[in-house]
């Protein structure tokens, strides 16, 4: 490993002078992340730029959006999927709780009928747990609704908050100043 060359502060008569020190070692790498606004910012610029003429305007507008919307449709469906998912995975867990609730009925009437009580309660108990199971499911769906509604109200600030989580090395930034010439 090459040593980074550091700097540390040496006390002197004439106040605090700096020293170069060739002896710091790296301990790693520092990562750095695609900032929050990697999506907003070309667009922002593209509409703050002057131009020759609005139909120069117009086309360089809608080319960085359009490159923008390119990078954010993956995004986007892979959030349609996990909604369609998490639609059919919800429907599935109340159709879970409608059955539940018709054999917890049975058992009520089974009760009523004065059938064996030993058999009703380990049917009962049996019921419970289950019934249980499927409210924690449920719990679970509704927090992983909350998160995918926010993140298909706003596409692209899902896609940067994604892409904000991601090392700068892996992120291709959009290029507005070739467009702006």
């Amino acid at each position: 490993m090459s040593n980074i060359p550091g700097v540390k502060k040496v006390e002197s008569p004439e106040g605090g002078e700096l020293d170069q020190t060739p002896s710091v070692q790296p301990s790693g790498y520092f990562p750095t992340y695609v900032s929050d606004e990697a999506l907003d910012q070309p667009r922002i610029a593209a509409r703050n730029a002057t131009y020759p003429n609005s139909e120069v305007e117009r086309r360089t507008v809608a080319a960085v959006d359009e490159e923008v919307f390119d990078r954010v449709r993956p995004m986007e469906q892979i959030i349609t999927a996990q909604a369609e998912s998490h639609v059919a995975r919800g429907k599935a867990s109340v159709e879970a709780a409608f059955s539940l609730l018709q054999e917890l009925e049975a058992v009520r009437d089974d009760l009523r009928r004065g059938k064996d009580t030993s058999e009703l309660t380990r049917r009962y108990t049996k019921l419970c747990r289950e019934v249980e199971r499927v409210r924690g499911l449920q719990q679970s769906y509704s927090r992983s609704a909350d998160s995918l509604r926010a993140k298909v109200a706003d596409p692209i600030a899902a896609t940067q908050r994604t892409l904000s989580m991601m090392p700068r090395d892996n992120f291709r930034p959009i290029n507005t100043q070739q467009r702006l010439q």
